[in-house]
């Protein structure tokens, strides 16, 4: 991410929002309260779908159903307090 787009992501705009499928596939990728370049967006919308795994979601009886998934793109991108070695 290039370090100008950084201040994009303060006071938890920019979510990503993905729609899960029963078997837990991400479908759809949608960013709610755009703060960053849409071609930006876009490539976080597609490292998502490529990489995100999910369980699906479950019914009071345990049956599995589709739902979705919100996080702010800030929460994507680890913790910063952690050093490497």
């Amino acid at each position: 991410m290039p370090f100008d787009q950084l201040a994009g992501l303060a006071g938890g705009y920019n979510q990503v929002r993905v729609m899960v499928n029963d078997t837990g596939e991400a479908t759809s990728c949608h960013i709610h309260f755009p703060t960053l370049d849409g071609e930006l967006n876009a490539q976080i919308c597609e490292q998502v779908l490529e990489n995100a795994r999910f369980d699906p979601a479950r019914d009071a009886e345990g049956r599995t159903l589709g739902s979705y998934w919100l996080v702010p793109v800030a929460a994507l991108l680890g913790d910063w307090s952690r050093q490497s070695d």
